[in-house]
């Protein structure tokens, strides 16, 4: 069966013009302004995720957050 989409590597993510296309992507979509409290950063952690799949079929990128804390030993090796 083909592959409905492919996961992007961290490439992507360490990449700081596709990060910044990213970012401006998605303050366009919610509207043109995006807040986030100092409350809402001081909460991300080291166990805190991003994963990022581009799905082929809709030709749409989605980002999941992940919390590694919450994944079993099975979960997080799969």
């Amino acid at each position: 069966m083909p592959s409905m989409g492919i996961v992007l590597t961290n490439t992507y993510l360490s990449d700081p013009k596709y990060l910044t296309t990213l970012v401006t992507a998605l303050v366009k979509k919610f509207g043109g302004e995006i807040r986030i409290s100092q409350a809402e950063m001081e909460d991300v952690s080291l166990s805190d995720l991003i994963s990022m799949f581009y799905d082929r079929s809709t030709n749409e990128i989605i980002l999941t957050a992940i919390d590694t804390e919450e994944l079993t030993d099975q979960e997080f090796e799969n």
